[in-house]
């Protein structure tokens, strides 16, 4: 059995650095899943592939920020295509205004750090083998 967990976390104890390297991840991460988005809207033979991923090449983001991009938008992309479908209207193509989902590939809680934090959360960001720890 899998069990999910989301969480929001306030950045308010993290430098102004970590901040926008966040900023950095999270805009390249969303520019390159509506670049998805567009790319399996119009071709639905596209999947969740190393083919598919190498359409896209000028990124920052590693092939697993991409390959995770990639899945996220077929799911928005299938998820809009069928809902339109069960409901007999014609849709656009979506706009990627949301977040991006990261697994456990991405980032890890540390709980049992003991500081004056509750917590820790380490995240990848887009400098390879480059860590952020984000106090909580």
């Amino acid at each position: 059995m899998i069990i999910k967990r989301s969480a929001t976390v306030s950045l308010k104890f993290s430098t102004e650095e970590k901040k926008q390297e966040i900023e950095a991840l999270l805009e390249e991460y969303k520019s390159i899943s509506q670049r998805f988005i567009d790319l399996t809207w119009d071709n639905s033979s596209l999947k969740l592939n190393k083919s598919t991923l190498a359409v896209i090449q000028d990124t920052s983001l590693s092939e697993r920020f991409k390959s995770n991009a990639l899945r996220q938008a077929l799911q928005i992309t299938i998820n809009t295509k069928k809902s339109a479908k069960k409901l007999k209207k014609q849709v656009e193509k979506p706009n990627f205004n949301g977040t991006a989902l990261l697994d456990a590939k991405f980032v890890f809680v540390n709980l049992d750090a003991p500081n004056s934090f509750d917590g820790w959360i380490y995240l990848s960001t887009l400098e390879k083998g480059e860590k952020i720890w984000i106090p909580f």
